[in-house]
């Protein structure tokens, strides 16, 4: 499970997602793509309606690409917390993992960066039922990337190299979230 939530941020944020084998979703790229499509740092030259409609900030609905990344996202953050269920369970002495798994929820973040307020965090129960998330503001969302952040931290004990590895990530990540969250 752990593998599998780092697996979902290489393809979300590598352009590796499934295209609904061809009958539509995305066109390849990930979510990085997308975001710097809408922000004027990459250009869309071609004929796809999806990167087209990203380019001039005309996103539809109907906008497949977009879907699948708003879902590629929601999936990494169901992943990580499934993921850390079972460490606890399974493998309580890898404090490491679990925190690495408090990072994947990244995604969290990424989507108040890139999505419109109003966004749902749906959860899973124990017996993996969905457990339907209300609306949130965007400021909402970071506050709660923040303090996964902070539960990264946590979970990194001093001399893990993984954890050394979280404690790193984690760190970039929040420069780049404090001009906009305002810590």
């Amino acid at each position: 499970m752990r593998i599998g939530a780092l697996t979902r941020i290489s393809d979300v944020t590598g352009g590796l997602q499934p295209t609904n084998q061809g009958a539509g979703g995305s066109l390849g790229e990930g979510i990085f793509h997308f975001s710097g499509v809408v922000a004027d740092e990459w250009r869309s030259t071609d004929t796809f309606v999806q990167r087209d409609e990203a380019d001039s900030r005309s996103i539809t609905e109907a906008n497949t690409a977009m879907s699948l990344q708003a879902r590629g996202l929601h999936r990494i953050r169901v992943a990580a917390n499934q993921a850390m269920a079972l460490l606890h369970q399974w493998k309580p002495a890898n404090v490491s993992d679990v925190g690495q798994m408090f990072w994947c929820v990244l995604a969290e973040m990424t989507i108040a960066e890139n999505f419109c307020n109003g966004m749902p965090l749906s959860s899973l129960d124990a017996n993996n039922n969905i457990i339907y998330g209300d609306s949130l503001p965007n400021t909402e969302i970071y506050a709660r990337a923040i303090a996964t952040f902070d539960s990264a931290l946590l979970n990194a004990p001093a001399g893990d190299s993984r954890a050394d590895t979280v404690k790193w990530l984690v760190a970039s990540r929040r420069r780049g979230s404090s001009s906009i969250s305002g810590t």
